[in-house]
């Protein structure tokens, strides 16, 4: 709006508008970004992410994502204002993004197997789980992977995007537990002795209330 009193010759007033140009879109993007961060810093007090922890740590890359595309998007502005052409710098970016992403297969598709384990929730941390041969108790839901703590105490790490696909058996979640025993008794035992073992094990039994 002060151009006109600046009275500024035309070789001179080209590059002054495209620098303010450039000024006012960095500063909107700049802004876009303060209430992206301001955003993702108040959802993680929210409860139903307090009860996704895989998923509130996920929160601070969500912040990163965002503020490299208003970057790119501010510095692809501030390019076309120069008088590039913005059609071929988007194409760079594109195929800079596509050799990223090739690079990054397995790392993105564990971290979307993460995403996708905190959304689903069918384990915790704390639940104990059985996952193919592994047997214990949930430690860390990571971005990447996932631990587990096994009876023998030893720490189990399975990548999110393998563990997406498997089979999740979550103990923790049952309201009855089968017990199932075997008792060895001599060849020498009689039917009596047998129905007083059966009556002894059925008294034992019965004091439990749980049972």
């Amino acid at each position: 709006l002060l151009l006109p009193l600046l009275y500024l010759t035309p070789t001179v007033e080209q590059p002054f508008r495209a620098i303010t140009h450039i000024a006012m879109e960095v500063s909107i993007c700049w802004i876009a970004w303060r209430i992206a961060d301001v955003l993702t810093t108040r959802a993680r007090l929210l409860e139903w992410l307090e009860a996704r922890p895989g998923l509130r740590g996920i929160l601070p890359l969500i912040r990163q994502l965002i503020g490299i595309g208003l970057t790119a998007i501010a510095a692809a502005i501030a390019l076309s204002e120069l008088g590039l052409s913005l059609t071929s710098v988007m194409a760079s970016l594109g195929l800079g993004g596509l050799a990223v992403a090739l690079a990054a297969k397995n790392t993105l598709e564990h971290l979307l197997g993460g995403m996708t384990l905190s959304l689903d929730q069918p384990m915790r941390v704390g639940d104990l789980v059985k996952i193919g041969d592994v047997q214990g108790t949930v430690e860390q839901i990571g971005l990447r992977s996932t631990r587990i703590r096994t009876q023998d105490r030893s720490l189990v790490t399975i990548p999110n995007g393998k563990l997406s696909d498997m089979q999740i058996e979550t103990l923790a979640a049952r309201d009855r537990i089968r017990m199932n025993l075997s008792l060895n008794v001599q060849y020498t035992l009689k039917a009596q002795g047998l129905r007083e073992l059966r009556d002894a094990l059925l008294a034992c039994i019965g004091k439990n209330s749980q049972v």
